[in-house]
């Protein structure tokens, strides 16, 4: 800390306002859909830094979805896939970088080899896309590439 800087005092206000729907449910016996929405508005209206007036808060973003879905094939397999989005964000309450938006596809197979048994392959992010996954003090810290995993679940 350099003692000729100011302290840093958490005082202000801030407000969010903003609304989040969910679902879930069942298109066929097989067929399994789930995802959200969320709009989130948000603004500094009294900070003791004036810089950050009138600002979104940092790590915000004002619109942000997902969606899941997965079906059930015969001879105990099930495929899934699914999009998760997250628009642009500040690094900080002023606004001083902007985290561009990103969508993210990602894709599941599994097979259930017994009551007891599963084995589940997941793949993350498909298009292999660059984004930024999270922010905060002045750092970009970038997403995960395309990764792979395999799993078996064991159920006793």
């Amino acid at each position: 800390i350099d003692p000729s800087e100011p302290p840093q005092v958490l005082d202000g206000r801030q407000i969010v306002q903003g609304v989040e729907f969910g679902f879930a449910g069942a298109v066929t016996e097989e067929w399994q859909v789930f995802g959200g929405y969320a709009f989130m508005d948000s603004e500094i209206e009294e900070s003791n830094n004036a810089a950050e007036l009138g600002n979104a808060l940092g790590n915000t973003p004002e619109h942000s979805f997902n969606l899941w879905t997965t079906y059930e094939l015969p001879w105990n397999f099930e495929i899934g896939g699914g999009a998760q989005y997250v628009g642009e964000r500040h690094n900080n309450n002023t606004g001083a970088r902007t985290a561009p938006d990103y969508l993210l596809f990602d894709a599941m197979a599994a097979y259930k080899a017994n009551e007891h048994v599963t084995l589940r392959l997941n793949v993350y992010n498909l298009a292999d896309e660059e984004y930024i996954d999270r922010i905060g003090g002045g750092l970009f810290i970038p997403g995960a590439g395309r990764s792979a995993v395999l799993t078996a679940n064991f159920a006793y």
